[in-house]
């Protein structure tokens, strides 16, 4: 039978001198025990998933995955495991692929469509890389949209149409306190309003949601 989630354990080996980190998951499939290795240099994305089935989800890219369009996708038992997951496993990409700090007059940004914001590293000039091998780091943030200039300005327009500019912070949002600078840091607030009837709240396999 087809199943689309197995239960599993996840665990994070950060590494060492001369060997390398990685995130293993050791799962059942089929009654056989498998496992999935991913090395840190291998993970290009660490993100949550915000409109899935199941609430507390994060989904890790990989070039492999990303061209397929398909991210490991793992579901974690509550939002501060989800946090903990995420804030851990993108704080140790970034150590491996020397994406800490401020973002640089260079850096790309993209946001998701949820508002999430993100930005990489475009590599030298004469450095052939595919998109899929970029590295995407988050920082703190709920936007509709951002846009970055030649001249490094970094602007964006919240869901309620606030306007913003990059302070030069890192960290925020989820990752606060956690490898967050000391300064740059601002709270932001917005609403965005849905309305919407309780025949479209209902889902076939689960019944009504709350989402």
């Amino acid at each position: 039978d087809f199943n689309l989630w197995y239960e599993c354990m996840v665990r994070l080996d950060l590494g060492s001198e001369g060997r390398p980190g990685a995130l293993h998951c050791y799962y059942e499939k089929n009654s056989q025990y498998e496992e999935m290795r991913i090395p840190l240099r291998d993970i290009k994305c660490v993100c949550t998933i915000h409109k899935m089935s199941r609430n507390h989800c994060f989904a890790v890219h990989t070039p492999l995955r990303s061209q397929e369009r398909n991210p490991l996708v793992i579901h974690t038992g509550s939002e501060k495991d989800l946090i903990d997951w995420v804030t851990t496993l993108s704080s140790a990409a970034s150590r491996v692929h020397n994406c800490e700090g401020s973002a640089s007059p260079r850096a790309i940004w993209t946001i998701s469509l949820c508002g999430d914001v993100f930005f990489c590293e475009p590599p030298p000039p004469e450095t052939e890389i595919q998109p899929a091998q970029l590295f995407w780091r988050q920082v703190g943030g709920h936007m509709r949209k951002v846009e970055a200039g030649v001249m490094g300005v970094v602007w964006a327009i919240g869901f309620d149409g606030v306007p913003y500019y990059y302070s030069g912070g890192y960290g925020g949002g989820i990752f606060s306190g956690f490898d967050s600078s000391v300064s740059g840091i601002h709270q932001q607030e917005d609403y965005d309003c849905h309305y919407i009837y309780e025949n479209q709240r209902w889902n076939p396999l689960e019944g009504y949601s709350d989402r």
